[in-house]
């Protein structure tokens, strides 16, 4: 039986895009989205460790909205008109809307340390994993603006992925003064 994952076409060293160009597998492209990988899987180890049911929601929601930021990375399309393109998320207005609200909601219901927080420091693996995703999409957020081609509003949510991050980091160590509200 064939392999359904192994294809054998990147062992030249390269790999291709969505949109069709084959290029190095050290292309920008390839790196950010190797990042955005990290991102994905250490939010889905951060979601195995919490126990506050809308943090657990939240990063699953984040994790399913990564796929299509990922597909908008993995895509170079100079034609607008390629029915492709159609098929690709494409972070807008509508959608950066939409996040400042869920955002706005988990502000108000975190009660905001005093001090500096130290990550693990409440004993909380849920939230450290959480604070280590973040960093990762700090790291996200700084490999963007390398990009070759950008989406403003791309740049504006991974900006504001890391914070939201950060509340639900603070969330899961029990700094909530709802503790289950849903948005």
């Amino acid at each position: 039986m064939a392999s359904q994952i192994t294809t054998k076409k990147g062992d030249d060293g390269c790999s291709q895009l969505y949109s069709g160009e084959r290029l190095n597998k050290n292309a920008i492209e390839f790196q950010m989205n190797g990042l955005l990988d990290r991102l994905q899987s250490e939010l889905g180890v951060a979601r195995c460790f919490c126990e506050n049911t809308y943090a657990r929601e939240r990063l699953y929601a984040i994790q399913q909205y990564l796929f299509g930021v990922m597909s908008e990375v993995a895509t170079r399309f100079r034609d607008m008109d390629d029915p492709k393109r159609k098929r690709v998320r494409v972070i807008d207005q509508k959608e950066m809307d939409l996040f400042e609200k869920v955002h706005e909601v988990l502000e108000d219901m975190i009660e905001f340390p005093k001090d500096f927080v130290v990550p693990g420091a409440y004993n909380s693996k849920g939230g450290a994993f959480i604070d280590v995703a973040r960093c990762t999409a700090r790291d996200c957020e700084r490999k963007y603006v390398e990009m070759p081609i950008q989406n403003k509003f791309m740049l504006q949510y991974l900006n504001r992925l890391s914070d939201h991050l950060w509340l639900l980091a603070r969330l899961e160590e029990g700094r909530s003064l709802m503790r289950e509200k849903k948005v």
